[in-house]
């Protein structure tokens, strides 16, 4: 009995001391964290905050509360980004929080890659334009600062400098406190819009800012349009210039919109010496006399850069070509060059011409921005280059306007690309155009970025003719409705187009090209305009469109604005809508609909397993409040849809933005996995997504493959995710292995193929719950 009581006592005096103990330790972390609010308090206070609200401040970043999250959520401090490996920062289980604040800052948190941030400026900031609450506002910037301020996991700043206006001091010490920037991207107006105490900053301090950054983070892509960054005089040009200089990490360099008061030496002199820049866009004024001389020698020298973008300010101001195209010439690493804003004359065609012809490393060449003097109808020539003209027509009679191109695709060894604006060739100058095109051994695409023709057949038949089908694409197609129907029955082989319009389109038109697009399908995308004061849709009209849009088995992309105010015709067409399997961009504009009907759209929206874009507009508003409601429940349960364009309406918008946002992160994360990543919140999003037409669009432009070598890959992805689901849940690190059972059963590591496919239907990686300490 003593003996018990002894151990008793023992007992009861161990409990004290640990309580003691840990009463002690609880006291000291308290005071410790009051001494780190005490300091942050007075940190933020320097930035301006005003002191009444600093506490408030503080206690939303320690538990976050906004106006659609009432629950607080705890703000991670520290990020968890990698640590230990594969992991992602626990700041994007929460996402949806985060955007609610920055949306006052008109900026967002985006995923770029597993478990990559970046800050992007946010879309459809309408939708917020009624929240500007200082309280709110104040809590935002603080939240922007410190999240770049702790938080590897952000690597890449997108925003609208504007939006700063009144909270300049944060925008700055966000950006100069973090260290894990690799791209930066400040879009804002001419002039700087921040408002600090009351006046404006000078220039210099957004500069400063600018080269701050670059010389803190090991920068990879740097853009900005700030005019005042060269400026003759600057204080801060001489370290922006030698940043550009010394740089050994930055990829990716875009600096436009200058004035006439920049230094353009301060620009090309850096860029002579810098050896890791590989993509550049640059303001046509660099072009100007004084710099051409240093543009050529970049461009003749040069051994890293493979894109250029010139820019032009404006189409009709002065710009001396030659130096760019003289510099094509002596270059040997150059892949792409795209121009901008230009307009040339003869003689700068000819420049093209020899320049195109003398390179040899010229894989694409993008004109689509530009136009040509001597082509285009609306543009008349100046006495001197009609002069030019008329040698030109002595010299090549009919093929004048042609010949240059002509000459300079037959010339090219290495051109596989060529990209033109509008088509102002005649017949037989796009015959003799399309001859050199089938000639060349290099050329693999012959690009119109737009094409008006009466008669789509007629083009058609010119590709026939030269065989060239295979190598002429067209991004936007302007036909005549009368002919379009008819051009469609005749024509056995279309070329590739990515959107069919249409001139004159009426009722009657309308009816002819559906009928006629239900027998020739293969067409990808159309847009169907009708003028609503000259024609009223009827019932066959809404007819034929229902039996195209429920028959149709290849469009992809189809924008109706028949402006159908009639509900029981619309009625029809959604009918319609609701049997098709192919579409995955969609829009409607002013039209209606019963009640029963945009329940059935709704519907139709949830099951869709390919329409992951959606734009619209209604005659009554209400009916966006009600589309609104349905899909701020129901897609809940859906996955497809990630972007949605609606006309003005603020109910529910942020409920659906945040699955929207949901549902594009795990087709980003669905195409990562199919590349190969192993992170478990990448096999989660596969498992779920993997059927989305993002996630194999999104494989192609990551991995530079086509189409069929993408489906090869999620395929594939499909097949790793049965073998190593084990790994990839969690479960294991490396290999299953379980004990042997005394009793003889076979274990799960033991099982074959095909029970294991049996077993795996039932599970997921997200069955496997993660420890709380991850």
């Amino acid at each position: 009995m003593l003996e018990q009581i002894a151990i008793c006592q023992r007992q009861i005096n161990f409990r004290n001391k640990t309580s003691l103990t840990v009463c002690a330790n609880s006291h000291l972390q308290t005071r410790a964290m009051e001494a780190r609010q005490n300091a942050l308090l007075r940190y933020l206070e320097g930035l301006g905050l005003r002191l009444r609200r600093v506490p408030s401040v503080l206690r939303s970043l320690v538990s976050v509360t906004t106006e659609f999250q009432w629950n607080g959520v705890p703000f991670p401090t520290t990020c968890t980004h990698n640590l230990g490996g594969q992991q992602v920062c626990r700041v994007l289980r929460d996402l949806p929080v985060w955007n609610e604040l920055l949306s006052f800052l008109k900026a967002e948190l985006r995923e770029v890659s597993p478990g990559k941030l970046v800050v992007s400026r946010l879309q459809n900031p309408y939708a917020f334009g009624w929240m500007h609450e200082e309280r709110l506002l104040e809590h935002a910037a603080a939240l922007f600062q410190r999240l770049l301020a702790n938080h590897r996991c952000v690597v890449a700043v997108d925003v609208d400098c504007s939006a700063f206006d009144r909270h300049y001091k944060h925008f700055c010490d966000a950006l100069r406190l973090s260290t894990s920037l690799k791209t930066l991207r400040l879009v804002g107006k001419s002039e700087p819009q921040f408002i600090v105490g009351g006046k404006e900053p000078q220039c210099s301090e957004i500069c400063d800012l600018i080269v701050a950054v670059c010389e803190a983070c090991q920068l990879e892509e740097l853009e900005c349009n700030e005019m005042s960054l060269l400026e003759s005089g600057s204080t801060v040009q001489a370290r922006f210039a030698e940043f550009v200089r010394k740089s050994t990490t930055l990829k990716t360099l875009s600096v436009t919109d200058l004035t006439w008061r920049t230094d353009h030496k301060v620009n090309m002199e850096p860029l002579l010496e810098n050896s890791s820049v590989t993509k550049l866009t640059i303001d046509g004024a660099c072009l100007a006399t004084g710099c051409g001389a240093s543009f050529f020698s970049y461009l003749a020298r040069n051994s890293v850069l493979t894109e250029l973008t010139v820019v032009k300010q404006s189409r009709h101001s002065p710009c001396n070509v030659e130096p760019l195209f003289k510099g094509l010439e002596k270059n040997s690493v150059l892949r792409k060059l795209t121009l901008r804003r230009f307009v040339f004359d003869l003689a700068d065609a000819s420049l093209v011409s020899g320049a195109l012809i003398a390179n040899t490393s010229l894989r694409e060449v993008d004109f689509s921005s530009c136009e040509w003097s001597f082509m285009n109808p609306w543009l008349s020539p100046g006495s001197l280059k009609q002069l030019a003209v008329q040698d030109a027509q002595a010299v090549w009679g009919e093929w004048w306007r042609v010949q240059l191109f002509v000459d300079a695709l037959r010339g090219s060894t290495s051109l596989q690309k060529l990209v033109f604006g509008q088509n102002y060739f005649q017949d037989h100058e796009l015959r003799r155009l399309l001859a050199a095109v089938k000639e060349s051994e290099t050329l693999c695409e012959l690009r119109f970025d737009q094409l008006n023709h009466d008669s789509f057949w007629e083009f058609c038949e010119v590709l026939r003719e030269t065989d060239t089908v295979g190598k002429v694409t067209v991004r936007q197609c302007y036909s005549n409705a009368a002919c379009f129907a008819d051009s469609l029955k005749r024509c056995e082989l279309l070329p590739a187009v990515t959107s069919h319009s249409f001139r004159f389109l009426n009722t009657a038109y309308l009816q002819e090209i559906c009928s006629a697009l239900a027998l020739h399908d293969s067409i990808t995308a159309i847009h169907l305009r009708i003028d609503p004061l000259q024609h009223v849709i009827d019932e066959q009209c809404a007819s034929s469109i229902a039996t195209y849009l429920s028959s149709t088995t290849t469009l992809k992309e189809i924008y109706i604005d028949i402006s159908a105010t009639n509900a029981s015709l619309n009625q029809v067409i959604v009918t319609g809508l609701s049997k098709n399997r192919s579409l995955e961009r969609l829009g409607m504009y002013s039209c209606s609909l019963h009640d029963s009907d945009m329940h059935a759209f709704s519907d139709w929206l949830q099951q869709s397993r390919t329409l992951y874009c959606l734009s619209c507009s209604f005659v009554c508003p209400t009916m966006s409040c009600f589309l609104m409601n349905n899909l701020a429940e129901r897609l809940r349960s859906s996955y497809t849809l990630t972007s949605l364009d609606i006309e003005r309406y603020l109910g529910f918008w942020q409920g659906v933005k945040n699955l929207l946002i949901r549902n594009a992160l795990l087709t980003e994360r669905a195409a990562h996995f199919a590349l190969g990543s192993t992170l478990k919140e990448c096999a989660a999003a596969f498992e779920l997504v993997s059927w989305h037409p993002l996630v194999l669009d999104r494989v192609c432009q990551l991995a530079a493959v086509s189409t069929e070598e993408a489906k090869r890959m999620v395929v594939k992805s499909k097949r790793r995710l049965s073998k190593d689901f084990w790994q990839l849940a969690g479960v294991v690190k490396e290999e299953l292995r379980c004990h042997e059972r005394g009793d003889g059963k076979v274990q799960i590591d033991q099982l074959g193929t095909d029970a294991w496919l049996a077993i795996h239907r039932f599970l997921s990686v997200t069955d496997v719950v993660d420890s709380p300490s991850t």
